[in-house]
């Protein structure tokens, strides 16, 4: 075991070294070896022994898990970036990842929860699911702690429309609980914007922010951002929290993944009479072409839309 773990830090440093030579951002080098360390656990195979067929099992679990197509390209992108670098840095001699097809972004990135399917998913996340790990089974104040993370996970999801990237790297000092706010960090372009969390939602993230963090944490140190792992870790690859979100969604019978929750967002606020501009602002959007491809609309939509403007002839 010890040999394996000095093979698996000897890869990831080599991999960092080169990405860093190409001049990868920081960030983009954390998500790689972050998203290595979890395909690598998932195969129990070393760098240099991994195959093509390990690769393709891989994305074909995620899409079991109902991970998006896009985020399954993302995770082969990354996995890419990472062995190609071993590769340029002759710590392997081919990449299993060279003749594996990117996964069909598919309908599933269109999806949109509607706010039927995110009322069913908030009621599931908050009933404890019994969990075991190995031969012991999870206490019950743990579970109840997991479940109200869940439920805090949902309602910053749902309820800001945020992205996953930005929900899993708000810190709890972004939190103000006493305005109902929480500064949101931009995935794209880096804009930091503070946004109103919705009443409903407030006790429900108050509880997992000033009780359940705190057990979920035990005795690891308080790295300060607002959603933990089980284990007390941070969120900190980029599929994670679709994990968490396929996960209620079973319980729920729901199809659900982090980005069908903005998208249901925007739809829902737009059915309710919220002008593009005001779901734009929310989105952090700069393009309003964009925010409009966001909102699905059917046909009731469309009927109720003509007649409006049959009501606004008379």
């Amino acid at each position: 075991m010890a040999r394996d773990s000095r093979g698996l830090a000897r890869a990831l440093t080599a991999a960092d070294r080169e990405l860093q030579r190409l001049g990868r951002a920081p960030r983009t080098r954390e998500d790689v070896l972050a998203e290595t360390r979890r395909f690598l656990a998932a195969t129990g195979r070393a760098a240099r022994a991994v195959r093509r067929e390990d690769v393709v099992r891989y994305l074909a679990a995620a899409q079991r898990r109902g991970v998006t197509g896009r985020t399954q390209q993302n995770a082969l992108t990354l996995l890419r970036m990472f062995f190609r670098a071993l590769v340029t840095a002759g710590a392997v001699r081919a990449d299993p990842t060279a003749d594996v097809p990117f996964p069909q972004a598919g309908e599933p990135a269109r999806l949109a929860v509607s706010e039927q399917g995110a009322r069913a998913l908030l009621v599931s996340s908050s009933t404890p699911a019994e969990r075991r790990h190995g031969q012991a089974t999870v206490d019950a104040r743990t579970a109840l702690a997991r479940a109200r993370r869940d439920r805090a996970a949902l309602e910053v999801l749902f309820g800001l429309g945020v992205r996953s990237s930005e929900a899993r790297t708000a810190r709890v000092a972004d939190l103000d609980l006493a305005n109902g706010t929480l500064l949101v960090r931009r995935a794209k372009r880096g804009e930091v914007e503070r946004l109103p969390l919705p009443p409903a939602a407030l006790p429900h993230v108050a509880s997992y922010a000033l009780d359940a963090r705190r057990l979920l944490l035990g005795q690891a140190p308080d790295h300060g951002l607002l959603l933990v792992r089980d284990d007390g870790r941070p969120f900190t690859y980029g599929s994670a929290l679709n994990v968490l979100v396929s996960r209620v969604a079973r319980r729920a019978g729901v199809r659900a993944h982090p980005h069908a929750l903005r998208r249901g967002l925007a739809t829902a606020l737009v059915r309710r009479g919220a002008s593009l501009p005001v779901v734009q602002a929310l989105l952090g959007h700069k393009d309003l072409a964009v925010v409009a491809a966001y909102v699905l609309v059917d046909k009731d939509d469309l009927r109720r839309a003509v007649e409006a403007l049959e009501l606004e002839r008379r």
